[in-house]
């Protein structure tokens, strides 16, 4: 099964992937049903929706995922996949 790539929304406040996937039970949801999820931190104060996708892409070993983001978490993901 393709893992799941998990990308929070938020920008510049007090959001990380624990507040926006893991609290309300998607993490848990997910992996119970039996996918592998992947839920990173993206940055707080990233300069550019570029050097957010590359974060997150240095973070994530095995490809493809299926990417399921979250508000401003969209960017990143559309980014990631140009």
């Amino acid at each position: 099964m393709t893992p799941v790539l998990l990308l929070h929304g938020g920008l510049f406040e007090a959001m990380d992937a624990d507040r926006f996937w893991v609290r309300p039970g998607v993490v848990d949801g997910l992996v119970e049903a039996g996918f592998d999820v992947v839920a990173p931190d993206r940055l707080t104060r990233a300069s550019s929706w570029i050097e957010e996708a590359d974060h997150i892409a240095s973070l994530v070993t095995e490809r493809p995922h299926t990417v399921v983001a979250g508000s401003n978490g969209c960017s990143v993901g559309a980014r990631l996949a140009s």
